[in-house]
This record gives C-alpha cells, sequence and structure tokens, in this order.
C-alpha cells in the first residue's frame, strides 16, 4: 500500500472505531449501570479494575474493567486458576459473557485500543516474549481478537502448577 493509502486507512479505522465506541457507550450504559449495582451489592469496593498494559510500539497505557474480583490483599497471580477463590460470584457471570471487558470502550474512545486487534498484554509476559510482541503491537491493542475467541474459556485450561509457566 502507498503512504496515502496506509493513512487514510488508518484515519477510517480510528473514525469507525470511535463511533462505534462512542455509540456503544450509550446504547449499554443501562447494562453499565445495572453491573455497576451489582458489584456494589455484592460486597461494595471499586467497580472498575485498572491495570498497567503494554499497547502500541510497546507504549503502557491502563486497561480499564468492570471488577471481578475481590478487592486485592497482596501480590497474587497475574493468572485466574479454575475456580479461583479470588472471583466474585458476580464477577463469574460479567466474566462468562464478557461483560466485565465493555469498560474497555473508554480505552477505544482515549485511542489507546481499537475494537478488533492482538489483546494487550501486562509488561511480564511482553519481556518474555519481546521480540514477537514489538511485531504483534505495531498498531493498537484490541477489545477483542480471533485468539480471544478460541480461548474464551481461558482459566479452564489451566491444570494445578504455576500457571505462569502454563501460559
Amino acid at each position: 500500500k502507498t503512504k496515502v493509502a496506509r493513512i487514510m486507512n488508518s484515519a477510517f479505522r480510528r473514525t469507525f472505531d470511535l463511533a462505534c465506541a462512542m455509540m456503544g457507550l450509550v446504547v449499554l450504559s443501562p447494562i453499565f449501570l445495572i453491573v455497576i449495582a451489582a458489584i456494589k451489592l455484592e460486597g461494595g469496593g471499586p467497580v472498575f479494575f485498572s491495570q498497567p498494559r503494554i499497547g502500541k510500539g510497546l507504549g503502557k497505557f491502563r486497561i480499564l474493567k468492570f471488577r471481578t474480583m475481590r478487592p486485592s490483599t497482596g501480590e497474587a497471580s497475574l493468572l485466574t486458576s479454575p475456580e479461583d477463590p479470588r472471583v466474585t460470584r458476580v464477577g463469574r457471570f460479567l466474566r462468562k459473557h464478557k461483560v466485565d471487558e465493555l469498560p474497555q470502550l473508554v480505552n477505544v474512545v482515549r485511542g489507546e485500543m481499537q475494537l478488533v486487534g492482538v489483546r494487550p498484554q501486562v509488561e511480564c509476559f511482553v519481556e518474555a516474549f519481546h521480540h514477537e510482541y514489538e511485531e504483534l503491537l505495531r498498531d493498537r491493542p484490541g477489545i477483542t481478537d480471533p485468539a480471544t475467541m478460541a480461548f474464551r474459556n481461558e482459566e479452564k485450561l489451566f491444570q494445578a502448577g504455576p500457571l505462569e509457566m502454563q501460559y
């Protein structure tokens, strides 16, 4: 592709993602309110979970999700094991139906993510596979991608033992 075509394609994609994310935030706002109430009723604490992730050009940003686990009480695994006791009852429902990911529409509006693209990763895994992620994250990461669909129930793939090694 020519440089002009790449710029036009990028501008079109950003406009499309921005319009869809803004429309999604408006249309889904009733669901957001229900989820916020459910999280608060289940035990209070923060409604949102924010975590540093690596995005476009290996730059850092904070991903936003609905909180699905009990508030952190110290160092814990970055990965969720099957039947992880940290996951709340509401959190299990949100994860099962991928509703916990909806706040990432805000990341799309901010320009940190796009609707479809490689998932953003935590820094330790990017460091372990630096060259691969350098290639994968040439563009903004996405809310969804083919791997997200293929590994929809990721925690069920893990077995007893160190989760990071299995990942």
